[in-house]
């Protein structure tokens, strides 16, 4: 017997998830639930380490489909653009973004 998880609890609005419009850059704007976050990204520069946060949204990867690079993605009053996107195939997908 297959399991499934039903991912509407994690991405519910009332918890800890935000309302995201995305726009993929060939279609049109939708809106979903999803969770801001920051990813911690380190390097070494000439010697010196540095480090920088990234921001993320954790997403229900069937909620984006066509979503890829240099997608618009609004949510609390932000307007970002998708760099990269990780699936973890687990049905949960976090956006790597920067602000436009």
């Amino acid at each position: 017997m297959a399991f499934t998880e039903n991912l509407g609890a994690f991405f519910d609005q009332a918890g800890f998830a935000v309302e995201a419009t995305i726009t993929p850059p060939d279609g049109a704007p939708r809106t979903i639930s999803a969770i801001p976050d920051s990813y911690a990204q380190q390097a070494s520069v000439m010697g010196t380490e540095t480090s920088d946060d990234v921001p993320t949204l954790v997403c229900k990867t069937g909620d984006l489909t066509g979503v890829g690079r240099n997608a618009k993605v609004e949510f609390s009053g932000r307007v970002f653009r998708v760099l990269r996107r990780l699936d973890d195939l687990t049905g949960v997908t976090t956006l790597f973004l920067e602000f436009r």
